[in-house]
């Protein structure tokens, strides 16, 4: 099965102090590369999401802008629908690490006959590590023109297959996201990365 993927990176990250999350380190690569070599192995093409005029974060990616700047995530999985080159498309956040190539592997074997395929661990949905189709972009389009930027609002308007992601082996900790300067040092420190920068 032919599928793209996006990493969503065009947030201001207003809550890391305005540091950009996808070239956060950990164990010597950046979030970036980390989530690039996960995705590069599922997808046959992976994109960029970043707002316009924004740092570019990653060479010899395609980066697509916001088709509808400052309107959130949101525009940001518009964007990799209306510019992929397949009919699926993997959505990452460029703040989560902990995603691997196994979870979308699961998740693309359920997107047959539905818009969008999102994992459930906990009761907690996680709109941003889940796969979307092209056919969900009038949906998406008509939510952005009237305002509405939450995707979990877009959710309840698609035709959702959504994946208990406890009964593959997957747990809160595969989709921590880490958007305060706080989480990213609790993060270090639960990974034991304080350990392997010593001796590195």
């Amino acid at each position: 099965m032919n599928v793209s993927a996006i990493i969503l990176a065009g947030g201001k990250s207003s809550r890391m102090n305005y540091q950009n999350k996808a070239l956060l380190s950990f164990k010597g690569k950046n979030f970036m590369e980390i989530l690039i070599n996960e995705l590069t192995d599922v997808a046959d093409e992976v994109l960029i999401s970043q707002q316009e005029l924004q740092q570019k974060v990653t060479e010899g990616y395609t980066i697509v802008n916001d088709n509808f700047p400052d309107c959130g995530l949101l525009s940001g999985i518009e964007a990799g629908l209306t510019y992929c080159k397949n009919e699926s498309l993997i959505v990452a956040a460029c703040d989560m690490p902990m995603l691997n190539k196994e979870l979308f592997y699961i998740l693309l074997q359920h997107i047959e006959n539905y818009d969008a395929v999102i994992p459930v661990v906990n009761g907690k949905t996680e709109p941003l590590a889940a796969i979307y189709q092209k056919k969900s972009l009038k949906e998406i389009r008509s939510q952005l023109r009237q305002g509405v930027y939450c995707v979990k609002t877009l959710l309840e308007q698609l035709n959702v297959r959504y994946i208990d992601g406890k009964k593959y082996g997957f747990n809160a900790d595969n989709f921590k996201n880490i958007n305060t300067t706080e989480a990213y040092e609790t993060f270090l420190q639960e990974q034991g990365e304080w350990i392997w920068r010593k001796y590195h």
